[in-house]
């Protein structure tokens, strides 16, 4: 009998790692982390025509996202919150170059950082399209996955019947428009059937890559500047001044895993962040705790294959 107790006894602590770890991982990985935009692209026709983005999306944000009508109905605004764009893979801003016989004349993108009065970051995208006719610009969330946010652009012209038939084969659309133009408010519909989850299985490993549920945050600190000990000095005000914070914002332990200087001919004016898919809020954080002014992008392709760091700042001039 003290023999199974002690067997019991020294097997406890696994048995209940082993049941609550997948709770716990289950809990961690259904946080939506935000949209990154790597590419853009129209599939057009007379009728209808469907704006497709590629990236890395989280689908249960899908009905945060805000389509408005502009002062004309050849004007309509979108706003996509806890967004940002791929400035690597996407350097142009403004598209032009569409087929007369599409929806789209022009698409403008910009990316807008908003820092709230209790100190909170706000990031969007805003896509300003500019339509040869009057459409209704819809958002469709059956088209839409973790790889790709779909938008489609109906003409405004087809019958009340062809609408009708249109929204029956389309599976869970999303619209935000205007009510009136003296109240501004916005209607928001949205069907919850395509979960994240099914969305990603299109693509096993992006899927795993955009929403692996990260344990602890790798960060690394590089002197970019022509002053000794920057980054030793910004990694000593991270690790003991700001981790608490760090981790209590992002749920996630911080470890700085490599501090160094980087070659002459690599110096910056301004302290840059880079950081990999799912580690934009990470970014941002380190972005609003370190003085001076800051430069936050994707990781360059170069080093998103090399396994380490998810993110990595680089200490500029600008440094105090």
């Amino acid at each position: 009998m003290k023999d199974t107790f002690r067997m019991l006894r020294n097997r406890l602590p696994r048995l209940l790692l082993a049941l609550l770890l997948p709770l716990w991982v289950a809990t961690a990985s259904a946080q939506p982390v935000g949209h990154m935009l790597d590419s853009v692209d129209l599939l057009p026709a007379e009728k209808m025509s469907y704006l497709t983005f590629k990236g890395y999306f989280e689908s249960e944000l899908f009905e945060q996202i805000l389509i408005e009508v502009g002062e004309t109905p050849e004007q309509v605004r979108i706003i996509i919150p806890n967004a940002f764009i791929n400035s690597v893979l996407m350097e142009e801003r403004e598209y032009t170059d569409f087929p007369e016989n599409s929806l789209l004349s022009s698409l403008t993108l910009n990316e807008e950082i908003r820092q709230q009065t209790d100190g909170s970051i706000d990031f969007l995208v805003r896509l300003d399209l500019m339509l040869p006719r009057p459409a209704q610009v819809l958002l469709d969330t059956g088209r839409s996955s973790g790889q790709q946010l779909t938008l489609v652009l109906q003409d405004a012209t087809r019958t009340v019947a062809a609408q009708q038939e249109a929204e029956e084969s389309q599976t869970g659309i999303v619209v935000a428009e205007k009510v009136g133009a003296i109240s501004g408010q916005t209607r928001s519909l949205v069907n919850p059937a395509v979960s994240a989850r099914e969305a990603v299985l299109l693509h096993p490993v992006s899927a795993m890559l955009a929403y692996r549920p990260p344990l602890r945050l790798n960060l690394a600190v590089f002197n970019a500047s022509p002053r000794v000990g920057t980054a030793r000095r910004l990694a000593i005000m991270l690790e003991h001044q700001q981790r608490r914070s760090i981790e209590e914002r992002l749920g996630l332990k911080l470890e700085i895993l490599n501090i160094s200087s980087v070659r002459e001919d690599l110096r910056l004016p301004r302290t840059k962040i880079y950081f990999r898919p799912n580690f934009l809020k990470a970014a941002l954080t380190f972005a609003e705790m370190i003085p001076g002014e800051q430069v936050v992008e994707p990781m360059p392709l170069s080093r998103l294959s090399r396994l380490g760091n998810d993110v990595e700042i680089y200490v500029g001039e600008n440094f105090e």
